[in-house]
């Protein structure tokens, strides 16, 4: 006879992030691990709706494909050649900062531009990002 492991189960209210609606879930999660999201109808926004994002559990694949990238990685071969190697999160911003530096000085800040299309989160926080850098295209 298996032996029968306890489940955890919890219940936890959040937000959903694949669109700029950020509407109100509820996320089961079982040992740590979310499984289920639907609406949460006790918030005003969506009153429980949700979108086929989520109705659908297509969240999955964002959350959960093996092939997710979950660390920085820096192509070492030529381009195309698909060699990359693991660098920390540290090296990766200081050498995207560093790269930016090069073009805004070398090109002026309008060399920047930042724009998001659909299947994207909304966070505002590229609005701050260029005006500090200078650049007025968002």
């Amino acid at each position: 006879m298996a032996e029968e492991t306890e489940v955890k189960r919890e219940v936890k209210r959040a937000s959903c992030f694949l669109c700029h609606l950020n509407c109100g879930v509820l996320c089961t999660k079982e040992n740590g691990r979310v499984v289920k999201i639907e609406g949460d109808p006790d918030n005003p926004h969506n009153e429980g709706y949700v979108c086929s994002r989520l109705d659908q559990d297509r969240w999955i694949d964002f959350e959960y494909n093996p092939n997710r990238l979950k660390k920085p990685l820096k192509r070492v071969g030529e381009r195309g050649s698909g060699q990359w190697e693991e660098i920390t999160w540290d090296q990766a911003f200081d050498e995207i900062a560093a790269k930016l530096a090069e073009l805004r000085d070398q090109y002026g800040a309008e060399t920047l531009c930042f724009l998001e299309g659909t299947y994207r989160t909304e966070s505002h926080l590229h609005y701050k990002f260029t005006n500090l850098f200078g650049s007025p295209n968002t």
